[in-house]
């Protein structure tokens, strides 16, 4: 590995990519909904609503589950070994990011050792009104300020606007539709 790479900033997308399991699916198994939540994601992922707006219906549809609840299930997630492993080894110039509310993702902070960015919710208990989905395109720009070089992982389409801002782009896993690129 580069020297270059060895001191970039990394920017990595929660789900898929840090997580085995879609958090959003787990958490939504609270209230069964996996369905309906799983129906948005396919909507959004082939241009049939725009990502923003199945994002606020599904956080609308999990609107009955409690904050400790959904921590619960993010604290005992399964997080892929190898890029745990990395985002801890790095985690002083590691951004992990989600669209997932902040306040839901805060045990991985905690397990991780390094900053995670979510979504931001007017009341933090409650996930219903989603204010401020988190732009992981943003996120990744904002670490220009600190390193010259940036690194940006994901294995879903809704990480893909990471790419524009990093000087290193991977993505695995993903098969995306001919309209996300």
């Amino acid at each position: 590995m580069s020297n270059e790479l060895r001191t970039a900033g990394l920017c990595i997308d929660l789900d898929g990519a840090v997580v085995t399991t879609p958090l959003l699916a787990m958490i939504a198994s609270e209230v069964d909904m996996v369905d309906e939540v799983n129906l948005l994601d396919r909507a959004a992922e082939h241009g049939e609503l725009s990502f923003a707006r199945a994002h606020r219906l599904q956080m609308l549809a999990l609107s009955a589950v409690p904050l400790a609840e959904a921590q619960r299930r993010v604290r005992v997630a399964g997080l892929d070994d190898e890029v745990a492993e990395l985002v801890v080894a790095a985690r002083d110039r590691v951004r992990v990011v989600t669209s997932l509310p902040q306040r839901w993702v805060e045990p991985l902070a905690d397990r991780l050792g390094c900053e995670v960015l979510g979504s931001l919710t007017p009341d933090q208990e409650q996930a219903d009104s989603v204010v401020t989905i988190l732009d992981k395109g943003r996120a990744t720009a904002e670490l220009r300020a600190e390193y010259a070089t940036i690194v940006a992982v994901t294995s879903s389409t809704s990480g893909l606007s990471m790419f524009e801002s990093a000087d290193v782009s991977v993505a695995f896993g993903l098969q995306p539709s001919p309209e996300a690129v």
